[in-house]
């Protein structure tokens, strides 16, 4: 349980240093594609794991 809270609390800190130094244009702008970004690739890398794992369960080498 304690990896999710350092994640939420860092997500929490980046998105607040985004504001304050850049305001909210810099956050819709750079902010949140970055996370859409980061977000969509973990989750095709764990497609990806998903599928390949499941190839290899049924065809061995």
């Amino acid at each position: 349980m304690r990896v999710y809270e350092v994640m939420v609390v860092s997500a929490w800190a980046l998105k607040l240093l985004t504001l304050k130094i850049g305001c909210s244009k810099a956050y819709e702008e750079h902010g949140i594609p970055v996370a859409t970004g980061f977000l969509l690739g973990y989750a095709l890398a764990i497609l990806a794991g998903g599928i390949i794992s499941a190839i290899r369960f049924f065809i061995p080498f």
